[in-house]
């Protein structure tokens, strides 16, 4: 779904024309578009939310910009300013004290194991 209304947006606001031999000379990066990193990604990620608590999947999943600003920084060579660092860390610290201060907060005062 996500490819077909890619392609209706580039038809309609890209300047060039688009031409069948430049669709055809391109189809291994629309295929993987459309079905590798939209269609199965998101496909295994609602298997994995059925078998998890929802609020893990929850935190997990507003994991996701830190993970793709930090892949970016490893694999493509962008640069994050400090400021981009910092907010990173913070939310993930964030995560992880959520889910420590609930388990110490079990065991202290409710006597939970």
């Amino acid at each position: 779904m996500l490819t077909i209304l890619s392609g209706i947006c580039a038809l309609l606001f890209e300047n060039e024309t688009a031409t069948m031999n430049n669709i055809f000379l391109s189809w291994k990066s629309i295929a993987y578009a459309g079905f590798l990193s939209s269609g199965i990604a998101y496909t295994l990620q609602m298997v994995g939310q059925k078998y998890t608590n929802p609020i893990v999947a929850s935190l997990i999943l507003s994991l996701e910009a830190v993970f793709a600003a930090l892949a970016g920084y490893f694999m493509l060579d962008e640069v994050l300013t400090s400021r981009e660092f910092f907010g990173c860390s913070i939310v993930f610290l964030a995560i992880i004290f959520s889910q420590i201060s609930k388990d110490i907060f079990k065991k202290k005062y409710i006597g939970i194991k």
